[in-house]
């Protein structure tokens, strides 16, 4: 019951549902002549734009970003599993191309493993990435997938049933290390941080401090992962 309840506030407190509902509520209010619509409406769009500035975005996710490295080639040697934690559509495409590139740098000596699912697709992403990967070098007998997992928790925990405490590259977005690494660590597993994507944007010029839906979803991702580190420790 209360991971049902924490799915519910998790889908609910991100920018882009709750500046809707305070727009919807707004108009509703608005359209009955009520002084409240103009005040709820107001609201909103100073929400929409805050939570779609870019600067404002990239201090939501500096609290999440940038604590570990994109692992470089020296440090290949130190595992022979290398694990995604999948993340659904392109965020899962950059991750996969990590673990990729990793694969290669070790000479194809090493062991890949694809945890998640995607309740999306029928054919299951796991078997997507498996055909990406084998287009791209990689042995189909080195590619294990776990496609039972739904979140973070069951990703750490059902690749511990498979690989143990054996010491392994984590490969995820550099937003969601932090929660990944937290989890494994407190299941006893022995990850390596391997940084996939990171979604900061550089301000360069006047067009970047413009809003955008870009910076909006940025805002989506770092109160998702804030919410998920904050419930992961009060639950587990």
């Amino acid at each position: 019951m209360l991971m049902l309840i924490y799915k519910i506030l998790q889908s609910f407190v991100e920018p882009s549902v709750f500046i809707g509902i305070i727009f919807v509520i707004g108009l509703f209010y608005f359209f009955n002549n009520k002084k409240e619509g103009k005040y709820l409406i107001g609201l909103g769009i100073i929400l929409y734009f805050l939570f779609s500035y870019g600067p404002f975005t990239n201090f939501l996710l500096s609290g999440l970003e940038g604590q570990y490295d994109k692992l470089p080639s020296e440090r290949v040697s130190e595992a022979d599993i290398i694990v995604i934690f999948s993340g659904g559509g392109i965020s899962s495409q950059l991750r996969v191309d990590e673990a990729i590139r990793l694969y290669h740098l070790k000479n194809k000596e090493s062991r890949i493993i694809f945890s998640g699912s995607s309740p999306l697709s029928d054919y299951g992403e796991g078997q997507l990435f498996k055909d990406y990967l084998i287009e791209r070098g990689v042995d189909g007998e080195d590619i294990e997938i776990e496609d039972q997992s739904r979140n973070t928790y069951e990703n750490a925990l059902n690749v511990k049933e498979i690989i143990g405490e054996k010491s392994f590259f984590l490969v995820t977005a550099d937003s969601h290390m932090p929660r990944s690494i937290e989890t494994c660590k407190e299941l006893g597993l022995n990850p390596i941080p391997a940084v996939a994507d990171s979604q900061s944007v550089a301000v360069n010029d006047v067009l970047d401090y413009f809003p955008s839906g870009y910076n909006l979803y940025n805002a989506d991702l770092a109160i998702h992962e804030y919410l998920g580190l904050w419930f992961y420790r009060f639950y587990y």
